[in-house]
């Protein structure tokens, strides 16, 4: 699963990106690891799902992250 800006339709220009093993279930945080010590700066973004070992998204889930 990766961290996209909203508006960026490039697949392999995700901010921040976690491996999720194939699992079905399951909760993840992403951190300063995955998206560096600045996190995510506010604005428009997408999460999106992709199938294990490829860039075909599966779902995905717009969010905003506020001031």
């Amino acid at each position: 699963m990766g961290i996209y800006k909203a508006d960026d339709p490039d697949l392999l220009n995700y901010l921040g990106f976690a491996y999720t093993n194939a699992t079905v279930a399951g909760t993840f945080t992403f951190g300063a690891a995955e998206l560096g010590a600045g996190l995510l700066a506010p604005g428009e973004y997408v999460m999106r799902l992709m199938s294990d070992d490829g860039y075909a998204c599966l779902a995905a889930a717009q969010f905003a992250v506020g001031e």
